[in-house]
């Protein structure tokens, strides 16, 4: 049972980060600093 809990709340975790780091930068609107806000998002989801 502890087992299942903590596969369920890992897949979760990287469920989120991943959409963070994978989806949310294609939101991000054009300008001069998107490269580096689309960077910081990347860095904070994989790290």
């Amino acid at each position: 049972m502890a087992a299942t809990s903590f596969v369920i709340s890992m897949s979760v975790m990287t469920l989120f980060w991943g959409l963070i780091g994978g989806v949310i930068p294609w939101f991000i609107p054009k300008g001069p600093n998107r490269g580096v806000i689309v960077t910081m998002m990347v860095l904070t989801a994989v790290c």
